[in-house]
């Protein structure tokens, strides 16, 4: 299996931890806005696994996807803060991005 493809699912667990965490927060949830957030999450994660699924991996999709979890972590700082499952600090979606920065080159 190529570096590509394991970056990808490096990129589609980063969302998920993020979604889940999200989603684990009631008052999250609760209004239309949110609801939004978490169905274009999914989305981009359905995306990176269709995408990995076809052969086709799209390094400059995973950077983008990587930057809206930096997004993410950045608006919703408190109700993550809360949250008691394991959620991506930013250290660790910066270097993730790095990778893919290095994958890109080769």
């Amino acid at each position: 299996m190529g570096n590509e493809y394991l970056l990808s699912f490096e990129v589609i667990r980063v969302r998920c931890q993020i979604l889940e965490a999200l989603m684990s927060d009631a008052s999250f949830i609760t209004d239309k806005a949110s609801l939004h957030v978490c169905s274009k999450t999914a989305d981009v994660i359905e995306n990176i696994a269709q995408d990995a699924l076809s052969g086709s991996v799209r390094i400059k999709f995973l950077r983008v996807s990587l930057e809206a979890a930096l997004f993410l972590l950045n608006k919703y700082h408190d109700t993550l803060a809360r949250c008691h499952l394991h959620v991506p600090s930013v250290e660790q979606i910066q270097n993730l991005i790095k990778k893919l920065e290095i994958e890109n080159k080769i």
